[in-house]
């Protein structure tokens, strides 16, 4: 009987994984009456077709050198000597690579187990995981999570043993890129004892900053605990970059401060505490009063709620609020008193207090103004006489007092009485008349201004004629 080519193979089902399809075949149900020696395979829908290589004559026949993420139409023949045989049923196939990457994002440590938490794969190629697969020892073995779903946690391992774990991700082309390692050492033992590092009261709070644990059963800390009556009940600490808030205390109280750290196993000890008195800003005080002086203001005030931490000192502003000014030496109490100011200048007045946290608001603005003061002496500089008259010509007084001098007077009696000229002037030349003649006279001259008779020149004698 003449050998003929196989009759038709049968595709059962062809899997896609990276750059390859594996397809699983029935055999021809007759061989033509020859031995089967190899399969043809076609990814083009029997278009181009290519031998086996090596040959092979049983399921399955891995196809590779494919495109991921291509689409191929797969036929499959078989071939004895009589040649190729009839083309099975096309079967659509899409090789695809495996997962990229996962990221472990966390891992904590409990008693002979550790908890692992990841960042799923950036890229899945075109296919779903199938679950992850995990390494204890750096990647040179795998065991597998038949989940994609985590937290997962590892159990059988032995306490105080260092392991370095790789996650990896698996989709139909396998396993994928394994991810970086991650050490984790389980422990059964409850922390060491956290520390409070500072403690800085805020207005109606506390911030406190903490050291870790740092021995060996830092990796099983799983949270913060902290206490404020002295560890007879604690609450759960919100800690990020080494700090946490509480909230809801009293200021000006002084409140007593603990932590412990927590595991799977239990909580530390509580750390040694510290005290802290939460604290705002001091309230505006009230200006009461106002008393002006020689180039000074006096200023006399109610002092507004401290805040929680003592006032320690309480500065002001002469141009209501835009500068302000810090005495040199603390004023803690009324009243305040600003010198150095030039007379006959009005003012707008506000005043703060101060504590630790800082300056508190301004009191409202209170208008005030240094007072104008009698002028200082004026100088005598040369006297003109007659029988009955002097003509006195003087050097205006260097400090008018603030006010402008509007007239001058004269004694030429050692100051005993003295005489307004009039009608009032500002000239500098002084007539004094009704002298007797030849007669000595103690000439003394005072400017005028608005605060009234300056001070006296030095006296200047001079005698009238004959």
């Amino acid at each position: 009987m003449a050998v003929r080519p196989p009759s038709v193979v049968s595709i059962v089902q062809c899997t896609s994984v990276d750059s390859a399809a594996v397809c699983y075949f029935i055999s021809p149900s007759a061989s033509g009456g020859a031995e089967i020696t190899n399969y043809e395979y076609s990814i083009d829908d029997g278009s181009i077709w290519a031998a086996a290589s090596p040959a092979q004559t049983s399921s399955p026949l891995v196809i590779s050198g494919l495109v991921n993420g291509t689409t191929y139409a797969v036929r499959l023949r078989a071939v004895n000597e009589a040649g190729a045989g009839v083309s099975s049923n096309a079967v659509s196939v899409k090789p695809i690579a495996p997962a990229s990457a996962p990221t472990i994002s966390g891992v904590t440590a409990g008693n002979g187990q550790a908890t692992l938490s990841m960042t799923a794969p950036s890229q899945i190629n075109d296919s779903s995981l199938s679950g992850y697969d995990y390494s204890l020892n750096n990647g040179s073995t795998w065991s597998h999570f038949a989940s994609v779903t985590g937290p997962f946690t590892i159990t059988g391992l032995t306490n105080a043993t260092a392991y370095q774990v790789k996650v990896r991700g698996v989709n139909s082309a396998g396993a994928g890129e394994a991810s970086s390692a991650v050490t984790v050492n389980p422990t059964k033992l409850i922390p060491a004892k956290p520390v409070i590092a500072s403690i800085l009261g805020g207005n109606g709070s506390a911030t406190v900053n903490i050291i870790r644990p740092t021995d060996v059963t830092a990796q099983s800390v799983t949270g913060y605990q902290y206490s404020i009556n002295k560890g007879a009940t604690y609450q759960n600490a919100v800690v990020s970059n080494g700090s946490f808030s509480i909230t809801g205390l009293t200021n000006g109280v002084s409140t007593s401060v603990q932590i412990r750290a927590t595991n799977f196993n239990g909580n530390s000890l509580a750390s040694v505490a510290k005290t802290v008195i939460p604290a705002t800003s001091p309230a505006v005080p009230s200006i009461t009063g106002i008393t002006p002086s020689a180039g000074a203001l006096s200023i006399a005030f109610t002092a507004g709620a401290t805040g929680g931490s003592a006032i320690t000192s309480y500065q002001y502003s002469l141009d209501g609020g835009s500068t302000w000014v810090v005495p040199k030496t603390a004023v803690k109490t009324s009243p305040l008193k600003v010198t150095g100011l030039p007379n006959a200048t009005a003012y707008q007045v506000r005043i703060r207090a101060v504590n630790v946290i800082g300056a508190g608001l301004a009191s409202d603005a209170v208008s005030a103004s240094t007072p104008v003061l009698v002028p200082s002496a004026p100088t005598t500089t040369s006297i003109a006489k007659s029988s009955t008259t002097f003509t006195v010509d003087v050097t205006a007084p260097v400090n008018n007092g603030g006010g402008t001098i509007t007239n001058y007077a004269y004694s030429v009696d050692n100051a005993k009485t003295w005489t307004v000229v009039n009608p009032a002037s500002n000239s500098t030349r002084i007539v004094i008349t009704g002298l007797k003649p030849n007669t000595s006279y103690p000439v003394q001259i005072a400017a005028i201004n608005s605060a009234g008779r300056g001070a006296a020149s030095a006296k200047y004698n001079a005698g009238t004629l004959r």
